[in-house]
């Protein structure tokens, strides 16, 4: 009752014009047209079917189809998270450096998770801020000025990447603009479109060393399975920050080794040498020196000494 008698524009005003267009060319020529929009005044979606009852007019039937339709939506989004997720796990296996994955994680996120944005946020220690270190999509200058503070006393401390890092937890503001931490932020990202945003703290020997952030257009975006998977990706990047750890540990201590051993068999080679008496000392000299320039990698070096009868020799290298 409330619809009939008025003009379409009166009931939905934002109406696209293609409706408009669609129910004219109906009613002047008598074919039927069928086809899915999203009606933004009502938040639902409709399956439209348009006929021509007689001449000159026409007529709609509406099909509510919008559970139909999320439920669909939803299917794409975990569909195409798990194949961000088993990128992620690829990369993960195959770059063995910390920046160069960070930024395929973000790009994955972006061009195969479907957000908006993402970005990896790490702490400053001079500040106690957060610094980008590698993001990736369409942020609109927005990550050029971002303030994030790790202190829970500041506004800034309080959003999702600030806690993230600090409590080590996730942090879902599903909808931003009800969200009284995100309050900083709110103005900026609405502008750019942005309705949802979460973190997840990336740890390094279980303690929290950056956090990813992610951003969405629709509130209620990040719904549990969706959290689920993306703990579950955050978690495997922070298995590959340990085993960066854990490598660079193993290699220094692997040239440790190597130099210890190298040491040890020059120290037996001079001695030798210098307990000769057939060898000038200027030839031991030159031995030292070889050997002190392939322990250490030098690309030059000298040796300075002192008379004999002094006891004691200066190699410099």
């Amino acid at each position: 009752d409330r619809v009939l008698g008025r003009r379409v524009r009166e009931v939905l005003p934002g109406i696209e014009p293609v409706w408009i267009d669609t129910y004219g060319r109906v009613a002047l020529n008598g074919e039927d047209a069928r086809f899915q929009d999203y009606v933004a005044e009502l938040g639902s979606y409709f399956d439209i079917l348009a006929f021509s009852p007689e001449k000159g007019r026409f007529a709609v039937i509406f099909d509510n189809v919008t559970e139909r339709k999320l439920a669909e939506q939803k299917i794409t989004r975990l569909t195409n998270l798990y194949a961000a997720l088993s990128k992620t796990n690829k990369a993960i296996v195959r770059i063995g450096e910390r920046e160069a994955l960070f930024r395929e994680i973000c790009r994955v996120a972006v061009e195969l998770g479907g957000f908006k944005f993402a970005w990896i946020g790490v702490p400053e220690a001079e500040n106690g801020g957060v610094r980008v270190e590698v993001s990736h999509g369409d942020d609109q200058g927005y990550l050029a000025d971002i303030n994030i503070s790790l202190d829970p006393n500041l506004p800034q401390g309080r959003g999702p990447t600030g806690t993230a890092i600090r409590e080590g937890r996730a942090y879902i503001a599903n909808d931003y603009a009800a969200d009284p931490n995100t309050a900083p932020w709110r103005a900026a990202l609405f502008e750019r479109g942005i309705r949802a945003a979460a973190a997840f703290p990336l740890k390094q020997e279980a303690k929290p060393v950056g956090a990813l952030t992610l951003y969405a257009t629709e509130t209620d975006y990040f719904d549990e399975n969706m959290v689920d998977l993306l703990k579950e990706m955050a978690h495997d990047i922070s298995f590959a920050l340990d085993n960066f750890e854990q490598k660079k540990i193993r290699e220094s201590l692997e040239r440790q080794l190597f130099w210890n051993g190298q040491a040890d068999h020059a120290l037996a080679e001079i001695s030798d040498v210098t307990l000769s008496t057939d060898m000038s000392v200027d030839s031991v000299s030159e031995i030292i020196l070889a050997w002190s320039q392939a322990l250490t990698q030098s690309a030059i070096g000298f040796v300075g000494y002192a008379t004999a009868s002094q006891g004691w020799m200066i190699f410099v290298w």
